[in-house]
């Protein structure tokens, strides 16, 4: 992770923990959780796109995550994270190697918070994090 994503991460930490310290104050505000996933199977007949030498490979993947909502009257803080794994199999191929190889577990963060200071002015801050394979 670069310096400046550890800063924009801290810098939106600080703005969710701010709203939510300034709004439990005066104890106004719920939280919602809600955890999800999705479950997904594919079969590619021609996993590599070739004119020649098709590999049939099938894909499995699952992606458990949770969401969290924070509301208030003025105030909107969301957070979600979800992990996501993907794993691959087929007949290996002399050209491309296993295809197992292509598994990869990856994952996801975004925050997305809103605040109506005033009635002609609202802030937020949105920011997200990916991660998932990298290519070779």
């Amino acid at each position: 992770m670069e310096r400046r994503d550890i800063y924009q991460s801290i810098a939106a930490v600080s703005v969710f923990a701010a709203v939510l310290a300034a709004t439990n104050a005066r104890g106004e505000g719920h939280i919602i959780i809600t955890p999800h996933i999705e479950v997904s199977v594919e079969h590619d007949s021609n996993f590599f796109r070739t004119e020649h030498n098709a590999v049939p490979v099938t894909t499995r993947g699952i992606s458990p995550g949770i969401q969290g909502i924070y509301t208030t009257a003025k105030t909107k803080v969301t957070v979600d994270g979800t992990l996501e794994r993907r794993d691959y199999s087929g007949d290996n191929s002399p050209y491309y190697g296993s295809i197992s190889s292509y598994s990869y577990t990856g994952g996801q963060v975004s925050l997305d918070a809103t605040s109506h200071v005033t009635n002609r002015l609202t802030v937020g801050v949105k920011d997200g994090l990916r991660v998932t394979r990298d290519p070779q």
